[in-house]
């Protein structure tokens, strides 16, 4: 296994070179939001990705640690939990929260990526700080937490509160009360 890189990120934190990877013969890039085979341009196996992530973990632990904007670090933590950094992701959320306490954002992923890692207890720790909180994405990650952890009434009320204020486009708290339904049917 080698890697290698140019610059990862200019001054404003953005991707500026693609990273590319060679695992068992295959040379996959990151292009600052996910994997792809080079040759085929198709994602690789979530084994391979994994295998990558931590190939790749270090040297954007270097790139991120430049960032100090917390809209930037919640934009680069989503990026990192939608592309399975967990770590990472959890890493950059808590940085931008330290920057900006207030920022629900920042908590929202921060708590997804958590749950992501099996860590609900921490997850619903974070949304613990904001519990006036009228963010639909906040409401629904605090509520799949508590899914997570058996607690059906308090995740039913808490989403029926994602759902008050959620767009009806808004799949996620839909998919949440789907589950609360499907686990404790007696509440409905």
């Amino acid at each position: 296994m080698d890697g290698t890189s140019s610059g990862l990120r200019d001054r404003a934190g953005e991707v500026t070179d693609d990273v590319e990877i060679r695992v068992d013969r295959n040379t996959y890039v990151w292009n600052g939001a996910g994997w792809y085979d080079k040759r085929t341009f198709l994602a690789p196996p979530a084994n391979i990705t994994q295998q990558l992530n931590r190939l790749l973990e270090e040297q954007l632990a270097a790139a991120d640690d430049r960032i100090w904007n917390p809209v930037r670090l919640v934009i680069e933590a989503t990026k990192a939990k939608n592309a399975e950094q967990y770590q990472r992701s959890v890493r950059l959320a808590r940085r931008a929260l330290h920057v900006d306490p207030e920022n629900e954002a920042a908590a929202t992923v921060l708590s997804s990526a958590l749950r992501a890692m099996g860590r609900a207890d921490e997850a619903l720790d974070v949304t613990n700080g904001f519990p006036n909180s009228s963010s639909p994405l906040l409401l629904t990650t605090r509520a799949a937490a508590q899914c997570d952890l058996g607690r059906w009434p308090d995740a039913l009320r808490t989403v029926r509160r994602a759902l008050a204020t959620s767009s009806r486009r808004d799949e996620a708290p839909f998919a949440v009360l789907h589950r609360i339904r499907g686990s404790a049917p007696e509440l409905f």
